[in-house]
């Protein structure tokens, strides 16, 4: 797409847009959840999996 390369999330970070919020914390797992549906997924160094 151009323009500046990316910059990842440091740890304890949190982005939402509309009704998905997702959030990092200090282990490097992210979290995200859609409040609309009570739905949502973790990746992490552990594993990953759906809610």
């Amino acid at each position: 797409m151009g323009g500046e390369p990316f910059k990842p999330l440091p740890p304890g970070s949190r982005l939402s847009y509309r009704e998905v919020s997702c959030g990092l914390d200090s282990g490097g797992t992210l979290t995200c959840v859609n409040n609309r549906w009570q739905n949502g997924f973790v990746v992490g160094p552990g594993g990953s999996y759906t809610t």
